[in-house]
């Protein structure tokens, strides 16, 4: 007879081990299955965005060793990341939101009702409208860090809109003006570039993000045309990063995405 001894693949940052797993699963009364984003299992990868392909192109890449190899959760976010990058819409969403009050912004049609690309250079992906408001003054949603940034360096840039400065920031409230337009400024200006969304009708969503054995529950706050993609679209959250849209109520404006990658 001829032996013949195979090495596993192993998998950082997830569960592989098929006793554990059923452990989980046993543990858990219905609650956790096997396509619970804490395993390493095809189902949850699947779950998660992870493209067919890609995990053909790791096990390919790797091959058979007689000696245990690992792969790194970074390798395969990097090849998903090229996969999908090119063909997945781009919207905005603050995690932990702040609203911050803007004062000035002049009531012109081109400030008021932007016409915003999915996309920087897939035209094909189309394009979307954002509403930001009517009078003064207006309001929007920043990130807690970015609403930070902003008390510490005094101005900021809102993607694809304005420029603003801090006016006030006491009492968890953050008040600002309008300075301006110009991006070219902006960058000379050494200005951070955040995204933000407007508080008039934002779409509540939930992010569900596996960080080892636990799953990390973040509060986010979107714009409204999430509510376009149904349940199994990718997306892609600027400056969050890659997400898989899992449940759509359009009539509570509420939206569940589990956590892809950056």
């Amino acid at each position: 007879p001829e032996v013949v001894n195979l090495g596993r693949l192993k998998l950082e940052g997830v569960v592989l081990s098929k006793s554990l797993i059923k452990s989980f699963i046993r543990k858990s009364l219905g609650r956790v299955s096997v396509d619970d984003l804490r395993f390493g299992t095809l189902r949850s990868l699947r779950r998660r965005g992870i493209l067919p392909n890609v995990i053909r192109e790791v096990i390919l890449e790797v091959g058979v060793k007689v000696s245990d190899a690992t792969v790194s959760w970074d390798n395969i976010a990097s090849l998903n990341r090229k996969r999908i990058d090119p063909v997945t819409p781009r919207l905005m969403a603050v995690v932990d939101p702040v609203e911050v009050v803007i004062w000035g912004i002049p009531e012109a049609p081109g400030l008021r009702t932007l016409r915003l690309s999915n996309h920087p250079s897939n035209e094909s992906l189309g394009a979307r409208t954002v509403e930001v408001g009517r009078g003064d003054p207006v309001r929007v949603y920043l990130s807690r860090d970015d609403a930070e940034t902003l008390s510490r360096e005094g101005s900021i840039r809102l993607l694809e809109f304005c420029n603003i400065a801090l006016k006030s920031y006491s009492h968890g409230v953050v008040e600002a003006y309008f300075t301006g337009v110009d991006v070219e400024q902006a960058r000379r200006s050494g200005l951070k570039i955040v995204q933000w969304v407007p508080a008039r009708d934002p779409v509540r969503v939930t992010i569900v993000k596996p960080e080892g054995l636990r799953l990390r529950t973040l509060r986010a706050v979107a714009e409204s045309s999430l509510l376009q993609h149904g349940e199994g679209s990718v997306i892609q959250f600027v400056r969050v990063g890659f997400v898989k849209v899992e449940k759509v109520d359009r009539r509570s404006r509420r939206v569940g995405v589990v956590f892809t990658h950056e």
